[in-house]
Protein backbone atom coordinates (compact mmCIF):
# COMPACT_ATOMS: atom_id res chain seq x y z
CA UNK A 1 0.00 0.00 0.00
CA UNK A 2 1.48 3.54 -0.83
CA UNK A 3 -0.32 6.73 -0.21
CA UNK A 4 0.65 10.12 -0.05
CA UNK A 5 -0.31 13.69 -0.57
CA UNK A 6 0.89 15.53 -3.46
CA UNK A 7 -0.85 19.08 -2.14
CA UNK A 8 -0.26 21.24 -5.20
CA UNK A 9 2.27 19.75 -6.87
CA UNK A 10 2.68 18.53 -10.38
CA UNK A 11 3.53 14.73 -10.61
CA UNK A 12 6.74 14.00 -12.34
CA UNK A 13 7.33 12.59 -16.05
CA UNK A 14 8.05 9.29 -14.79
CA UNK A 15 6.64 7.42 -12.02
CA UNK A 16 8.61 3.99 -12.01
CA UNK A 17 10.71 4.77 -8.82
CA UNK A 18 8.12 7.04 -7.29
CA UNK A 19 5.44 3.79 -7.53
CA UNK A 20 8.21 0.82 -7.13
CA UNK A 21 6.69 0.01 -10.56
CA UNK A 22 9.79 -2.37 -11.45
CA UNK A 23 9.37 -4.45 -7.91
CA UNK A 24 7.76 -7.50 -8.53
CA UNK A 25 6.51 -7.65 -5.26
CA UNK A 26 5.57 -3.66 -5.60
CA UNK A 27 2.16 -2.00 -3.98
CA UNK A 28 -1.34 -3.59 -4.91
CA UNK A 29 -3.23 -0.20 -3.67
CA UNK A 30 -2.74 3.56 -4.30
CA UNK A 31 -3.96 5.88 -2.63
CA UNK A 32 -3.23 9.81 -3.28
CA UNK A 33 -5.07 13.30 -2.07
CA UNK A 34 -4.51 16.29 -4.27
CA UNK A 35 -4.34 19.49 -2.29
CA UNK A 36 -7.49 21.96 -2.51
CA UNK A 37 -5.63 24.61 -3.84
CA UNK A 38 -5.58 23.17 -7.28
CA UNK A 39 -9.75 22.38 -6.69
CA UNK A 40 -11.43 24.83 -9.27
CA UNK A 41 -8.99 23.91 -12.07
CA UNK A 42 -9.17 20.62 -11.36
CA UNK A 43 -12.58 20.04 -11.61
CA UNK A 44 -12.88 21.78 -15.22
CA UNK A 45 -10.04 19.64 -16.20
CA UNK A 46 -8.88 16.69 -15.08
CA UNK A 47 -6.47 16.81 -12.66
CA UNK A 48 -2.44 16.14 -13.86
CA UNK A 49 -2.50 13.55 -10.72
CA UNK A 50 -5.19 11.30 -12.27
CA UNK A 51 -4.42 11.75 -15.62
CA UNK A 52 -0.79 10.66 -15.10
CA UNK A 53 -1.77 7.80 -12.76
CA UNK A 54 -4.15 6.76 -14.67
CA UNK A 55 -1.73 6.84 -17.78
CA UNK A 56 0.69 5.08 -15.86
CA UNK A 57 -1.75 2.32 -13.89
CA UNK A 58 -4.17 1.19 -16.38
CA UNK A 59 -1.62 -0.35 -18.54
CA UNK A 60 -0.99 -2.44 -15.53
CA UNK A 61 -4.10 -3.45 -14.65
CA UNK A 62 -5.21 -0.93 -11.77
CA UNK A 63 -7.95 0.53 -12.24
CA UNK A 64 -9.24 3.42 -10.77
CA UNK A 65 -11.31 2.84 -7.40
CA UNK A 66 -12.73 6.14 -5.65
CA UNK A 67 -12.99 9.67 -6.04
CA UNK A 68 -9.45 10.08 -3.76
CA UNK A 69 -7.38 8.82 -5.94
CA UNK A 70 -7.32 5.02 -4.96
CA UNK A 71 -6.09 2.56 -7.03
CA UNK A 72 -5.61 -1.07 -6.62
CA UNK A 73 -4.52 -4.10 -8.98
CA UNK A 74 -7.60 -5.58 -11.29
CA UNK A 75 -7.08 -9.07 -9.50
CA UNK A 76 -8.08 -7.51 -6.33
CA UNK A 77 -11.19 -5.58 -7.67
CA UNK A 78 -13.84 -8.57 -6.67
CA UNK A 79 -12.35 -8.76 -3.33
CA UNK A 80 -13.01 -5.08 -2.53
CA UNK A 81 -16.66 -4.82 -0.67
CA UNK A 82 -18.42 -2.20 0.71
CA UNK A 83 -17.17 0.93 -0.32
CA UNK A 84 -18.52 4.09 1.35
CA UNK A 85 -17.09 7.78 1.21
CA UNK A 86 -17.91 10.44 3.87
CA UNK A 87 -16.64 13.83 4.55
CA UNK A 88 -16.31 16.25 7.42
CA UNK A 89 -16.22 19.79 7.57
CA UNK A 90 -14.50 22.36 10.08
CA UNK A 91 -13.87 25.20 8.40
CA UNK A 92 -15.89 27.99 8.90
CA UNK A 93 -17.94 26.83 11.38
CA UNK A 94 -18.50 23.61 9.04
CA UNK A 95 -20.24 25.84 6.73
CA UNK A 96 -17.31 26.03 4.67
CA UNK A 97 -15.32 22.87 2.85
CA UNK A 98 -12.18 24.52 2.85
CA UNK A 99 -10.83 22.67 5.60
CA UNK A 100 -12.49 19.30 6.93
CA UNK A 101 -11.87 15.51 6.24
CA UNK A 102 -12.83 12.93 3.57
CA UNK A 103 -13.11 9.24 4.23
CA UNK A 104 -13.28 6.13 2.01
CA UNK A 105 -13.87 2.99 4.10
CA UNK A 106 -14.02 -0.83 2.56
CA UNK A 107 -13.62 -4.23 2.91
CA UNK A 108 -10.17 -5.65 1.37
CA UNK A 109 -10.36 -9.29 1.23
CA UNK A 110 -12.38 -9.00 4.53
CA UNK A 111 -10.24 -6.66 6.32
CA UNK A 112 -12.03 -3.21 7.37
CA UNK A 113 -9.80 -0.41 5.85
CA UNK A 114 -10.42 3.14 6.16
CA UNK A 115 -8.52 5.93 4.29
CA UNK A 116 -8.36 9.73 5.82
CA UNK A 117 -7.13 12.85 4.17
CA UNK A 118 -7.83 15.80 6.42
CA UNK A 119 -7.06 19.85 5.31
CA UNK A 120 -6.51 20.92 8.57
CA UNK A 121 -5.12 24.95 9.77
CA UNK A 122 -1.71 25.39 8.50
CA UNK A 123 1.45 26.76 10.49
CA UNK A 124 2.88 25.73 13.67
CA UNK A 125 0.79 28.32 15.57
CA UNK A 126 -2.36 26.76 14.95
CA UNK A 127 -1.52 23.26 15.84
CA UNK A 128 -3.56 23.16 18.96
CA UNK A 129 -6.52 24.05 16.61
CA UNK A 130 -5.45 21.09 13.77
CA UNK A 131 -5.44 18.79 16.80
CA UNK A 132 -9.34 20.02 17.87
CA UNK A 133 -9.90 19.78 13.90
CA UNK A 134 -9.08 16.42 13.75
CA UNK A 135 -10.33 15.50 16.95
CA UNK A 136 -13.78 16.59 15.99
CA UNK A 137 -13.10 14.55 12.68
CA UNK A 138 -12.76 11.72 14.36
CA UNK A 139 -15.72 11.96 16.13
CA UNK A 140 -17.96 13.18 13.75
CA UNK A 141 -17.11 11.22 10.87
CA UNK A 142 -19.48 8.35 10.77
CA UNK A 143 -20.45 5.36 8.20
CA UNK A 144 -23.14 2.81 7.35
CA UNK A 145 -21.53 -0.11 8.67
CA UNK A 146 -22.32 -1.93 11.80
CA UNK A 147 -19.48 -3.47 12.00
CA UNK A 148 -16.99 -0.38 11.81
CA UNK A 149 -18.99 2.73 12.01
CA UNK A 150 -16.27 4.93 12.90
CA UNK A 151 -12.57 5.90 11.42
CA UNK A 152 -10.87 3.98 14.84
CA UNK A 153 -12.85 0.83 14.05
CA UNK A 154 -11.00 0.20 10.92
CA UNK A 155 -7.31 -1.04 10.40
Amino acid sequence: MVTWNVATVDPPDDLTSLLHLNDPEGPDLYEVFSGPLRFVSDTIFDDPWSQVFMSTLAPLNYVKGLLLLFFCKLEHLSFIRDIQATYTRTGIYGYWGNKGGVSVRLSFYGHMLCFLNCHLAAHMNYASERVDEFEYIMDKLVFNCEKAPKIADHK
